[in-house]
């Protein structure tokens, strides 16, 4: 028992504050849905699950933590068992990402103008955003649209960004990543942090 033991990661919360959390295990994830926090990840897989200590009082949901040289986005955090009847010295988990260090850009149709000769053009809010291009998905599942052909890609990015993209009664239908134009044919909300955005190319 006593042979088991964390490391330090940096957590940079929400808000801005930084701190760093000693004795935080982290671990490979090996599961996408946890029924002690009651939400399913649907077809994203967390990259790494951070097992947090007991007396940790850290707002981790939303935060970002730092370990191995690189950043990590937590996108769930589960729930707290009751300490004292939890074995060891963690109990509650903390689900990362990496860092949505890319950048796409979200289109919204607003409505049509009339330009010269009466012609009438699309009007799109367009808004540049951070992405995650390629996160971990669960391979061969969920991999189809509506009209059985595969999507063309997955981008993860913040329901915040999803939704500020948005108008008030639209929200983004297009999607340019990597300088290329996409449908977002649909989406999963993972938890309450970031959403999954399945995206297709016409042809």
């Amino acid at each position: 028992m006593g042979l088991i033991k964390g490391i330090t990661i940096q957590l940079n919360e929400a808000d801005g504050t930084e701190y760093a959390v000693d004795n935080a295990l982290v671990m490979v994830a090996g599961q996408k849905q946890d029924p002690q926090a009651g939400w399913d990840m649907g077809s994203l897989l967390a990259d790494y699950t951070i097992s947090i200590p007991k007396d940790d009082t850290h707002n981790w949901k939303g935060a970002r933590a730092v370990f191995f040289g690189e950043t990590w986005e937590i996108i769930a955090v589960s729930g707290m068992t009751i300490p004292h009847l939890t074995p060891l010295s963690w109990n509650r988990r903390a689900y990362v990402v990496r860092e949505m260090s890319d950048s796409i850009t979200l289109r919204t149709l607003r409505g049509r103008t009339k330009g010269d000769h009466n012609i009438y053009a699309d009007d799109y809010k367009e808004v540049d955003v951070s992405a995650l291009l390629n996160p971990n998905t669960v391979a061969g599942v969920y991999n189809a649209n509506r009209d059985g052909r595969l999507y063309a890609r997955r981008v993860l990015v913040r329901q915040e960004d999803f939704n500020g993209a948005g108008t008030e009664t639209k929200e983004p239908k297009l999607c340019i990543a990597d300088g290329v134009e996409y449908t977002i044919d649909s989406y999963e909300r993972i938890g309450d942090v970031v959403m999954l955005l399945n995206l297709i190319r016409e042809v």
